[in-house]
Order: C-alpha cells, then structure tokens, then sequence
C-alpha cells in the first residue's frame, strides 16, 4: 500500500473515532414490561424498617415474590450509606435502596454505586405517567413524596398568625421556633430556600449565615418525630415540617395552622429508588420490574393510602380520601412548584456550611 494510502486510512480511522466521542452509550435494556419467572432468585431490597416494614411485606411484597417466583430480601437496618461504602462498588448491599434525597446524594457523591437515569428510564414502561419532578435528583426517581412548610400551633400563636415564609424569623418567635440538626435531610432546604428569599439564589452562602444568626435563639431537634412531640407539649409555637406529619397530627385534633414556602422553591421530602449498577443482570431485571410495579397507577394509590402521609408520582393516581380532605390535589398546577434541590452543589459545600451552622446554633 502507498504511503499515501496508509495515511488516507489512518486518517479516516481517527475521523471516525472522534465522531463517537462524547456519544453517551446506549442504555441496557434489560425489562420491558410483563412478568417473567426469575427462577426463585433473590432480589435484595433495602427500605425503611417498622411499621414502613411490616405494610411492605404485608401488602406488597408478597404479590412481586409471586408474580415473578423470587425471594425478596428485605433490609430494613437503615442507613444504607455505610453499607454501600463498606462494600464498594462492586460489591453493593442492595440492588434497589430505598432513600431520602439529602442521604442518596451522599451515596452518590461517593462511588460509581448507581445506573443513571437514563437507563432507569428506559428500563421502566411505566415511566411516561411519572411527573417531571420524579427523574430531577439524575440519580434514582421519586416514588411518593411531600412538601416542606412550617407548621405553628394556632391556639398558642396570637393573630396575625403567620403567613408568609420570612415570618418564621419574628421577634414574637424567639426561642419558641424549631429546626433540624445539620445532619437531618430537612436542614439543607431551608436554609438554601432562605438564601433564594432573602438573598442572591439558593448557593448564598453570607446570606445563609445571616438567616441561621437571625433565627436563634432557637431550638434544634433531631427528627420530625421530636419536632412533632415539642408541637404537640407547646414547647415551641412553630417549626419545620413536611406535610405528611402536618395530616397526621391534624388528624389527631392538634389545633396546626400550616405556611406554605414560596412558589417555585416549594421543597420536598422525598422517597426515591436507586438501582445498583453493579449487580447480576437478572437481579437488575428484577429491580426494573419492582420500581416499574410500584410506579403503577395501583401500587401508587395503596401506597399513598397506607403511607404516613406521602403523595404519589403517577400522575393518573387519584389522591385518597384522608389526603383529599386537607387540601392535597394530584394535578400538574400542583406539582408545578415543586422544587428539588441541587444537592450536588450542597455536598460540594457541606463542610463549610455545617461548619457555620454547628457555631451559630451552639451560640458562638
């Protein structure tokens, strides 16, 4: 061959090359629907233990075991993150894991645990009736959630009773006010929709700091259980909440007045499914066909009807009666302030953020 050919083809090859690069690969389509008999295998799924546990195994879990002949292994010893880390990325603890927004972000800030996306999307038939909102984490989708607020005790609060978000920082509140430690999944919201309020955006940080210093004194709890359990004594008049807890403790006659965030940065709390990239592809099939399941319009409705609270993502799911009642409307107007996070930028500054919030909140 001429000199001048083995260029010319050399050349070609190069051009050809370069044209798949930054071509992102095709997702593996591994379930598209039906059920299929799995052969008895095991499906490693990790999710909320107790009475989140005992509905599960009750209601759900039996129904996929059949449906597709394998055996659900159940974890409920939350929390997944040091499991996933001590593992490694070859080695994950669950296919499907079962998290909170703030805690997955952690998880995959951490390692090459997760199928993007994309895969997840192109794995699940059911994807099409989910809402936009449910795919935006870019890690797992969003399968029931709820809405951040502050709720406050109207029998305990003179009028005018709060309204807006900027009123949670009243004079009248001092000391009667209560939010999350740093390491609750509720604290990030807050104070990044503060920042979006009072200041530049969501990543103003000075303005963040300004929020925390103007909050105090304050009081700081662990979990929305306790916020609930301080509500209910009286021992603060006004505290973060998500909304799932406001029904309930509405629904056991606790007087509560509610103040929605701002439209447009109406944060949630989520629940939201990861895939494991690293495990045999059968055990992905199954992982698929369980998220496809609990996608569905049907699987949506008894969620939400035995779940504490939290709505569905289908957008065809009809909102049961005990959430119909406070108000809570499946419809795109209602879902169209919801805002999720950008909890890569917030685990980008944690440290210099919870290193900020320890001191204030301290008293320093």
């Amino acid at each position: 061959m001429k000199r001048s050919s083995i260029l010319l083809v050399a050349l070609l090859g190069l051009l050809m090359g370069f044209s798949y690069v930054g071509q992102a690969a095709e997702p593996e389509i591994l379930y598209t629907g039906g059920t299929f008999d799995a052969g008895g295998a095991t499906f490693r799924l990790g999710n909320w233990g107790g009475f989140w546990k005992e509905q599960w195994m009750e209601k759900f879990i039996p129904e996929f075991e059949k449906d597709f002949n394998c055996k659900v292994s159940y974890d409920g010893g939350w929390p997944w993150f040091p499991k996933y880390v001590a593992g490694g990325e070859k080695n994950p603890p669950h296919a499907v894991s079962n998290w909170n927004l703030f805690q997955m972000s952690k998880a995959a800030n951490a390692g090459d645990f997760f199928v993007d996306i994309e895969e997840i999307k192109a794995n699940i038939p059911n994807a099409d009736q989910i809402w936009d909102f449910a795919w935006l984490s870019g890690t797992g989708v969003t399968w029931g959630f709820g809405e951040h607020c502050f709720v406050y005790r109207k029998d305990l609060v003179e009028e005018p009773h709060p309204a807006e978000f900027a009123d949670f920082w009243e004079d009248r509140f001092d000391g009667m006010r209560a939010s999350y430690i740093t390491s609750n999944g509720l604290f990030p919201p807050l104070w990044m929709t503060a920042a979006q309020v009072f200041g530049e955006g969501p990543h103003d940080v000075a303005t963040m700091e300004k929020a925390m210093k103007d909050s105090m004194p304050m009081k700081i709890v662990d979990f929305t259980g306790t916020m609930q359990m301080l509500l209910e004594k009286g021992e603060v008049v006004i505290g973060e909440q998500w909304d799932g807890e406001l029904y309930t403790m509405l629904e056991a006659g606790l007087p509560l007045g509610v103040v929605w965030w701002p439209k447009g940065y109406r944060a949630i709390l989520s629940q939201t499914f990861t895939v494991s990239k690293h495990v045999s592809a059968l055990e992905k099939k199954l992982a698929y066909a369980f998220i496809n399941r609990a996608l569905s319009a049907r699987w949506q409705y008894e969620l939400a009807e035995v779940s504490l609270g939290l709505r569905s993502t289908n957008k065809y799911v009809r909102v049961p009666e005990k959430l119909a009642k406070w108000g809570v409307k499946n419809t795109a107007e209602a879902v169209a302030e919801i805002w999720v996070p950008e909890y890569t930028w917030y685990r980008e500054n944690e440290d210099e953020i919870v290193r900020m919030a320890e001191s204030i909140f301290a008293g320093h």
